[in-house]
């Protein structure tokens, strides 16, 4: 193998590593973004019963920034997490009236 062969295998050897630690890199951060997802998904499922009942009861009232506070203050949730819970909440409070409203419809 004369110098000019040793050079072109030396280089694509370390272009390959480049390329393996880039891919290893992207995916670490991938691992690590659902690590954080699913880390927040079990402390917002994990609520009391009576908490979540509190949440609705200060949803229905119309007391929106009430019922963040309270599940901030609750659940130790940071205030984007307990905000992204009461965004649940109300979905599913607006999904039940919905599905009220259309089987009162069909009576």
């Amino acid at each position: 193998m004369d110098g000019m062969s040793a050079l072109v295998v030396i280089i694509g050897a370390v272009g390959l590593i480049t390329l393996l630690i880039m891919r290893t890199k992207t995916y670490r951060e991938r691992l690590r973004f659902q690590a954080r997802a699913m880390d927040r998904h079990m402390r917002t499922t994990n609520i009391r019963d009576d908490v979540r009942q509190d949440i609705l009861d200060l949803l229905i009232r119309g007391d929106r920034l009430a019922a963040i506070q309270y599940a901030h203050e609750q659940t130790h949730l940071d205030l984007l997490e307990a905000r992204t819970l009461v965004d649940d909440i109300e979905k599913a409070l607006k999904k039940h009236d919905q599905t009220q409203g259309a089987s009162s419809d069909g009576h």
